[in-house]
């Protein structure tokens, strides 16, 4: 698909182990010596992105659309 996490960040879906997300994601990861906060970045351990969630939203609207015409 090439939205993979390895992509810039204006192509990727999805943050690795580091990314960029908000305050509430942390910089450092409790028991290992894993700190992103050195890069300003947070922990994200490979979860979707906005631009993921957008995409993934897209498609359950129109499965929804494609259901409700055919009751």
């Amino acid at each position: 698909m090439g939205h993979d996490t390895c992509q810039p960040a204006d192509i990727k879906w999805v943050e690795g182990i580091y990314g960029d997300a908000a305050d509430y994601w942390p910089a450092k990861l409790p028991g290992t010596l894993l700190n992103c906060g050195l890069i300003g970045k947070r922990v994200t351990l490979v979860h979707p992105n906005a631009e993921d969630h957008a995409d993934t939203a897209a498609h359950v609207e129109r499965a929804i659309r494609i259901a409700l015409l055919h009751q």
